[in-house]
């Protein structure tokens, strides 16, 4: 069972939610706002924004500058690569789902 140790968070990083897991890395000019949650050893790399609402399970990575909307869901061990952004349409789905495993190249 691996140690716990509490998120290191760049210091030019913002993190708003008391919903941060364990082992987790956020780097430099990320945002995680309040009411985001976030897993167990998951990495955002430089200018992630996670909207209030998004939910990242255990071991998900972010490249830079990737930014997750309300209801956006990624579960675990999910790999998102660099400037890709998921937003909600007005009008659309409550929620969007990346499955267990899921990775989405680099824009």
């Amino acid at each position: 069972m691996p140690e716990f140790h509490p998120p290191v968070v760049h210091s030019t990083a913002l993190v708003e939610s008391e919903r941060v897991g364990a082992n987790c890395r956020i780097d430099a000019f990320s945002w995680v706002q309040a009411g985001a949650q976030v897993g167990d050893a998951v990495e955002l790399g430089t200018h992630c924004v996670i909207e209030p609402g998004a939910v990242l399970g255990a071991r998900v990575r972010l490249g830079g500058g990737v930014r997750l909307g309300p209801g956006m869901v990624l579960e675990e061990d999910v790999r998102v690569g660099a400037g890709v952004g998921f937003v909600r349409a007005p009008h659309g789905p409550t929620s969007t789902r990346l499955r267990h495993g899921a990775e989405v190249g680099e824009n």
